[in-house]
């Protein structure tokens, strides 16, 4: 091959090496390497993230199952010494009904929690919050004793009490419902409100000078017949006031 047709490859440009005219030619593309640890066309951090979330994930539902098991564990045995309790305190209730009564107390302890959550989520923070909180301090407390008193037979609620504990969560449970009764219906109320349309705006009338100069141009200018228009329509003015106006109307008009 003769020596002005060699040539070389430097820097991204053709030149030619035996005093041919440089020859500049496009860069040629160059392979890059895969990048470091990278797997499936992901990079390495968007692939550790991925697995993090997928972590994240399954810690989360396993954390949520622990507490959902736990807790109905815990809601059996208290179910089971309220039973109890019930069963051997007198007449609390009759036999077919003896669920009812830690259905009850617990019952109202879960509700009153849920209400107070309901509340810290929606910004709704009040008095029913604080009567909802109330609620579950003392029926929280109420399984504590009564679970106490049904594995160590130590009386810690007088039996002549017992009996009472239904009718008084009846009357307070039943505040707290009607009290977030009221509060869902002052909500709707508002979205019905900011549904409407609002309501048109009236023009505002026209002043007694507009009245007075529809009439002029009405009837020509003409002061007396403007005078007995303006009476039939209850408009009382003074002729010197009918005759300034024009006097004004017409100077506007002559600077025009």
């Amino acid at each position: 091959m003769p020596d002005a047709l060699a040539q070389s490859v430097r820097d991204g440009h053709v030149t030619a090496t035996s005093g041919a005219a440089p020859f500049a030619g496009p860069a040629l593309p160059a392979s890059q390497p895969p990048l470091v640890g990278e797997r499936d066309g992901l990079p390495e951090a968007e692939r550790l993230a991925k697995i993090e979330r997928r972590l994240l994930a399954v810690i989360q539902w396993v954390i949520y199952g622990g507490v959902i098991l736990l807790t109905l564990g815990a809601g059996a045995l208290s179910w089971s010494h309220l039973v109890n309790i019930a069963a051997t305190n007198g007449h609390i209730a009759p036999t077919s009904l003896l669920f009812l009564f830690p259905a009850i107390i617990d019952g109202f302890m879960a509700l009153s929690s849920g209400v107070v959550v309901r509340h810290a989520l929606m910004d709704e923070l009040g008095w029913r919050t604080w009567y909802g909180g109330s609620l579950v301090g003392l029926t929280a407390d109420l399984s504590i004793c009564l679970n106490i008193q049904g594995s160590t037979g130590v009386e810690i609620v007088p039996g002549w009490l017992l009996p009472g504990i239904a009718p008084a969560l009846f009357t307070l449970g039943t505040e707290l419902g009607l009290s977030e009764l009221r509060l869902a219906m002052r909500q709707l109320r508002a979205r019905v409100r900011a549904a409407q349309p609002p309501p048109p705006i009236e023009p505002p009338p026209p002043s007694k000078k507009e009245v007075v100069l529809s009439v002029l141009r009405e009837l020509d200018w003409e002061v007396p017949k403007t005078l007995a228009m303006l009476e039939q329509r209850g408009v009382s003015v003074d002729r010197s006031y009918l005759y300034e106006i024009k006097r004004e109307e017409r100077a506007q008009t002559a600077t025009r």
